[in-house]
């Protein structure tokens, strides 16, 4: 009798620790997506902010408010260079300048037209050679709020298409990593 007694102890005692191996495994796996995805964006912020050419993105953080991404751009050419357009997964925004002194921070837009969600735009924003310029594009995500969605970021294709003054060639920067946008609640903040 002493021995299946021992024996449903040890059972209790190997089924216990087997679920708390089980708990602690469920437990990180649980917080590995958080993990994977703070990873993921910390990369894409690095080639963004240190590894891109020949723009720069210093900064980007969506403004779940204004319904609008706000980017500090840097230029790392050794010549001025003018944007043509900037496209959000393949959509062609607006792009306006950043003024400080208004309440949403919307400037003057360096477009042919308002809005470019409906047809093609021209837009012409010049930019230094290695000088910083901050901008605004137009409405993003409107349909639904992005931040919602996140945690505290998402992430978007970036492409810029730009010309050296005086050539007629467009040429596009685009990368293998997504720009990471950060979410706001305001601009303000």
């Amino acid at each position: 009798m002493g021995k299946l007694a021992q024996a449903s102890v040890d059972y209790i005692i190997i089924v216990g620790l087997l679920l708390t191996v089980a708990l602690i495994v469920i437990a990180l796996f649980g917080l590995m997506p958080d993990f994977a995805n703070n990873i993921r964006v910390s990369q894409e912020k690095d080639f963004w902010q240190i590894q891109a050419k020949p723009f720069s993105v210093q900064n980007s953080f969506y403004d779940n408010e204004t319904q609008r991404v706000y980017l500090a751009l840097e230029s790392r050419a050794d010549s001025p260079l003018i944007i043509k357009s900037m496209n959000f997964n393949g959509e062609q925004l607006a792009i306006f300048s950043y003024n400080s002194t208004l309440t949403d921070g919307v400037g003057s837009n360096f477009c042919t037209i308002q809005t470019c969600k409906f047809s093609p735009c021209d837009c012409t924003l010049s930019i230094g050679a290695y000088s910083n310029r901050t901008i605004v594009t137009e409405y993003f995500g409107e349909e639904s709020d992005l931040c919602a969605q996140s945690a505290g970021s998402f992430s978007t294709n970036l492409s810029i298409t730009f010309k050296v003054p005086g050539s007629n060639a467009n040429l596009t920067q685009t990368s293998v990593y997504p720009l990471p946008v950060f979410c706001r609640n305001s601009f303000n903040n």
